[in-house]
């Protein structure tokens, strides 16, 4: 009888207790705590779930996938020729990649007038176009990566 009688006497126990901690308002801050807690996982979670959606939906952007490269010139005849021989385009790239590094170099007599060098004035002479020089090494790199994957192929 004594052990039926012992889980009811520890739950009016608990339940005063409560009801005392409640009064002394600790469980106010302890609630406080609580749904703050919650709140913050919520917020930080809904916001990781849209960076994802947003990064998801402008990934063709973030790629580069759709970058092309134009100019106001056509192509030389000269590198039609080479693009077409059985190499998959290895001369004709490395032709690409030799002549833009020249442009980037072409650049050092011309005084800035566009983007943050313009603001250097006559200062920009003899100093090379830092965009020229940057598609110059990016040609340079894509060449050797192409020469690396087909350079050795044999049609």
């Amino acid at each position: 009888m004594r052990d039926r009688l012992a889980p009811r006497k520890i739950a009016r126990l608990a339940l005063r207790m409560l009801a005392r901690d409640w009064r002394a308002g600790e469980l106010t801050v302890l609630a406080a705590a609580l749904v703050l807690a919650v709140g913050s996982m919520g917020t930080v979670g809904f916001f990781a779930d849209r960076v994802k959606s947003a990064l998801t939906s402008e990934a063709s952007l973030l790629l580069g996938a759709d970058v092309m490269i134009s100019s106001d010139r056509p192509l030389p005849a000269s590198f039609a020729d080479t693009a077409t021989t059985s190499d998959h385009g290895v001369a004709a790239l490395q032709q690409a990649a030799d002549v833009a590094v020249k442009a980037a170099e072409d650049t050092k007599p011309m005084i800035a007038k566009r983007g943050r060098a313009a603001y250097t004035g006559e200062r920009s002479i003899g100093s090379v176009d830092a965009g020229a020089t940057a598609i110059g090494v990016i040609f340079q790199a894509v060449s050797a990566a192409w020469r690396e994957k087909y350079g050795n192929q044999e049609d």
